[in-house]
């Protein structure tokens, strides 16, 4: 199923109430007390991007600070951060230049393209062309820095991200390669029929496809379902793009709504138009490409998309064919800019403030966002707002804090067998959640294969200020088929949004031919006083409705030791390990093991001892508690290997994992 964004959370993260369980806590450890409460920064420093002609028409491209006039709601601004960029021919760099040179301000504002491909309102070819435009754009046009995102719509499926907003441009080129060419349509030009599914193999709507379509079908009228739920889904997108500094370039492929969408008495004309005053306000033109072809075209201009190129400051391409044009032309509207920046005071009451900015040069035309609007409070926010909120918490390139990562995060298979194969493992920094995020937070767990579907989501709700250990773990399990995976698990504020992102990726192997012996990667552990474990697995009902526990999986002595989720201190630490393996004898496993040592930056293999201190079994499945002893070690990247035959059947597997010392 892909990732639907009217129906990310609702089914998945909403639908469902997960209990929480802790491991029993020393009753005599005094509880701590409640965080202060933080209060919002008063001042911000707003950024607006402006696109200036000289009387030529040409980009003006020596202007200074000085040569600009800004206006908030009526009242001038002093101008404290300045940048232009200007696009030569793409082998040369953009140039940059700043008024503060105190203040790296080198990338206060790049460049967001958003293609979107409609396949309700596309044919076969149009979808190909519009693919492959997409990918011309982007090999030709795409300067480093540029951040690009990928969505779709259709009636079954409303509006879908394929690729968040990403710096990663092979993202998007992987995503865009992987879209179906299967169109929505189902006639002619003029669109009065129902439309098909993107998928048409499933026999019926499950999960994202079913709330998606439920939810489109509550703004329908008549037979203006697909078009009406098109405009709805962008005017909700809108409110989201908001929040995102800048212009936010959107490129549409589609055949249009038709001409008669305007007509006085059209039961969607104040839909479209809605649609398009908030992609205005949300300073995000449409770049609408027809994607009729010229055999194709019927004889009636398409109007729809022209209007609302115009109306929100975009440009309209008459054909799809005209490759050339469109990419040169949408580079030459949004690649020479200048970049504005001065300090209001923040406020979270979502009023409109109306922007205009001037040049004191005579003949320059000025293009500039119309306005924007304050933050709202984030409990004030839809579902939907609330629902791409999680999606930029979890998907960005970098963590909410800046960081490659807020807390770690750990993905490990441990069973072969159906069902729940696979655990996730997180240490939440109670500390610091409850500086950043404060004491009332929802934890979300998802898995996420190589097309962006969610394959697994769960969600519980906490009370950091309760939580008596010094430290904390949470896991989840999943039951995972064969293949890659990415992995999140957000931590997030329900009143304010503010939010904490663990991250990991894993690949679950196909099953090994009979005979062999299987090996499951290890979990490692360090010494440490016993922590708060935070169950959210759901329970398994081939397991008689228990839910998994950490505990029967790996059965360390967790009264004295830890999982080593982030960085092992530098000096002489003692390190353990959990094997898991599965024998293809007739009986339990008997198992020796060895195991080495890379360091990353040599590659040489140094062995390292290994002491069983406990096995246990469990049919054909055993696990082993291992005590490792390490040379003395470096700041680095290490890759531990362990070796394990069974004595009885002869067989021998393989597996490793990684952990850095600093």
């Amino acid at each position: 199923m892909k990732r639907t964004i009217l129906a990310l959370a609702a089914l998945w993260i909403f639908g469902t109430s997960v209990p929480a369980s802790l491991a029993p806590a020393d009753p005599g450890q005094a509880q701590k007390p409640p965080a202060p409460l933080k209060y919002e920064v008063t001042v911000t420093l707003k950024l607006i991007q402006v696109y200036v002609a000289d009387p030529k028409g040409n980009p003006a491209a020596d202007l200074e600070t000085a040569d600009f006039v800004l206006y908030d709601n009526g009242r001038p601004q002093t101008i404290t951060a300045f940048e232009k960029h200007f696009m030569s021919p793409p082998e040369v760099k953009v140039q940059e230049t700043r008024a503060l040179p105190a203040r790296d301000v080198a990338s206060l504002l790049n460049r967001k393209f958003i293609f979107l491909i409609d396949y309700e309102h596309n044919s076969l070819e149009g979808i190909a062309k519009s693919k492959k435009a997409a990918l011309a754009f982007m090999d030709s046009q795409l300067q480093p820095g540029d951040e690009v995102a990928l969505l779709s719509t259709s009636s079954m499926r409303a509006l879908t991200l394929h690729e968040y907003l990403t710096a990663d441009q092979g993202k998007v080129r992987e995503a865009i390669a992987k879209l179906k060419d299967l169109p929505g349509l189902t006639e002619a030009p003029g669109f009065t029929g129902a439309g098909l599914p993107l998928d048409v193999s499933s026999p019926e709507l499950l999960g994202m496809e079913k709330m998606g379509r439920e939810m489109i079908a509550r703004h329908a009228m008549g037979g203006a379902t697909q078009m009406r739920g098109f405009f709805l889904s962008l005017t909700d997108l809108a409110k989201v793009l908001r929040q995102i500094p800048g212009q936010k370039n959107i490129i549409l492929f589609s055949l249009g709504f038709g001409r008669n969408i305007m007509n006085i008495g059209s039961v969607i004309k104040d839909d479209y138009l809605s649609m398009g005053r908030e992609l205005a306000s949300a300073n995000s033109p449409v770049f609408a490409v027809n994607t009729a072809t010229r055999e194709a075209k019927p004889a009636p201009p398409e109007t729809s998309l022209e209007y609302l190129s115009k109306l929100t400051g975009g440009k309209y391409f008459d054909s799809v064919d005209n490759e050339t044009k469109i990419v040169k032309d949408i580079q030459a509207a949004t690649g020479s800019y200048y970049v504005l920046g001065y300090s209001i005071g923040a406020s979270w009451d979502g009023k409109f403030h109306d922007i205009k900015v001037e040049v004191k040069r005579k003949g320059y035309a000025v293009s500039a966002q119309k306005g924007y609007f304050n933050p709202r409070p984030f409990n004030t926010l839809s579902r939907f707002e609330k629902h791409l909120h999680l999606l930029g918490l979890a998907l960005g390139d970098k963590a909410p804090s800046g960081a490659q990562l807020d807390f770690p995060l750990l993905a490990l298979p441990f069973s072969t067998a159906g069902g729940q194969n696979t655990i996730l493992l997180a240490e939440i920094p109670v500390e610091k959640a409850l500086e950043v995020i404060g004491d009332k937070a929802e934890l979300i767990s998802l898995v996420l294969d190589p097309e962006k579907t969610i394959v697994d989501a769960k969600r519980v709700e906490l009370d950091l200020s309760k939580i008596e250990r010094e430290r904390v773990f949470e896991y989840t399990t999943a039951a995972l088929a064969p293949g890659r995976y990415d992995c999140r698990v957000v931590l997030r504020n329900m009143d304010n949004g503010k939010g904490m992102v663990g991250a990991c990726s894993l690949t679950i192997a196909e099953e090994p031919p009979a005979g062999r012996l299987r090996l499951f990667p290890p979990l490692l552990f360090v010494p440490g006083a016993e922590a708060a474990y935070l169950n959210v697995s759901e329970p398994d009902s081939k397991a008689g409705g228990d839910s998994f526990s950490l505990f029967e999986v790996y059965p360390f002595p967790s009264k004295s030791y830890v999982p080593l989720l982030g960085e092992l201190k530098l000096g002489p630490s003692p390190l353990y390990s959990m094997l898991r393996c599965v024998s293809a004898g007739a009986e339990e496993p008997a198992m020796e093991v060895s195991a080495w040592l890379v360091q990353e930056a040599g590659g040489e293999k140094t062995p390292v001892t290994t002491n069983i201190l406990v096995t246990t079994g469990e049919g054909l499945a055993g696990t082993c508690w291992l005590e490792i002893g390490l040379p003395q070690l470096v700041p680095g990247r290490y890759d531990l290997h362990f070796l394990v035959e069974d004595r009885l059947s002869g067989l021998k597997a393989e597996t490793a994992t990684t952990f850095r010392v600093k």
